[in-house]
């Protein structure tokens, strides 16, 4: 169990829990105003730069469950540096994208690698944190990740006044890579496990989806849902 609540302070886990998160955040803000930019650019329509933006909510979507396989198999901040490395690589590809469908492919990759690294960052504070402050916990780590969406447009804004669109990409490649060095810097934070219980093997996917198969037909649906439209509202 995480520290008793009287000794627990989200301060002391500030820098663990937030700070690689307002990195990769800041980078993702620094390309969302300029991935439709890049589209026409590369000679995409109207409606197919609006399909790439969209990529990166689908690449997020489809990624959710493998991006929990992912976390429990290696850990928090082995998920976190391996989230922020395919990242880069997916910027990068975007940077150079010759076609539109490569920028499309790079936009797709980057949200695959945000569903790891926000899953990530959650399984990290619902093991350090205890029950009690752990909405108070999770609301601030999704303030953290709006004030980096908030940062980004205008750190990329500055140097695309130097260097144009690929501004922005550099921008977001330099948080990215930060956000990956401060996550291998930091330890895994995890609850201490008793001793003297033998480790079992955890519940397959399979098993989860036939237990709880009627909350994810129904909140489940509405969750994504809720999600779609968000994305499209970020579109």
């Amino acid at each position: 169990m995480p520290a008793d609540d009287t000794k627990f302070s989200l301060r002391s886990i500030a820098v663990a829990a937030f700070g690689p998160s307002l990195l990769f955040g800041l980078g993702e803000g620094a390309i969302f105003p300029v991935i439709a930019l890049s589209a026409k650019g590369l000679g995409a329509s109207v409606a197919l730069s609006g399909l790439i933006v969209a990529l990166f909510g689908i690449g997020t979507l489809i990624n959710t469950i493998p991006a929990a396989m992912v976390t429990t198999r290696y850990g928090e901040r082995r998920a976190m540096v391996g989230a922020s490395i395919f990242s880069v690589f997916a910027l990068i590809l975007c940077l150079l994208a010759p076609y539109a469908w490569v920028l499309g492919l790079g936009v797709f990759m980057i949200g695959m690698a945000n569903a790891v690294f926000m899953l990530a960052r959650q399984t990290y504070l619902l093991e350090a944190v205890p029950i009690s402050m752990r909405a108070r916990a999770m609301s601030t780590l999704g303030g953290t990740m709006r004030i980096g969406l908030f940062i980004g447009p205008f750190a990329g804004a500055a140097l695309m006044h130097f260097i144009d669109l690929p501004g922005a990409y550099l921008v977001a490649i330099a948080a990215t890579v930060g956000a990956g060095i401060l996550s291998y810097m930091l330890p895994d934070l995890e609850a201490p496990k008793s001793t003297t219980q033998a480790k079992k093997p955890g519940p397959r996917i399979n098993d989860l989806l036939h237990a709880h198969a009627k909350v994810y037909v129904t909140l489940g649906t509405a969750c994504s849902l809720v999600s779609a439209i968000r994305a499209v509202v970020k579109s």
